[in-house]
């Protein structure tokens, strides 16, 4: 459920910054796009942020949330 929960929130996220603020019509675009760290804001803010924080997730929910099961003698 939580993968589910993760992969949705994820998904929606990347929807919203790539067709949101990615996509601008010809006429609306300026000369130059806004940079972050030399890539378009949007490339930043939707999607390498994203996969950091997705990789923060995965890492908090294996390392806090999955115990492993009592060996069977």
């Amino acid at each position: 459920m939580v993968a589910l929960t993760l992969w949705s929130i994820g998904l929606a996220w990347t929807l919203v910054a790539v067709l949101g603020w990615g996509y601008v019509p010809v006429e609306a675009r300026s000369a130059q796009p806004s940079l972050v760290w030399g890539m378009p804001a949007w490339v930043f803010w939707g999607l390498f942020v994203h996969w950091l924080l997705q990789i923060v997730a995965v890492w908090w929910f294996a390392l806090c949330v999955l115990k492993d099961d009592e060996p069977l003698d």
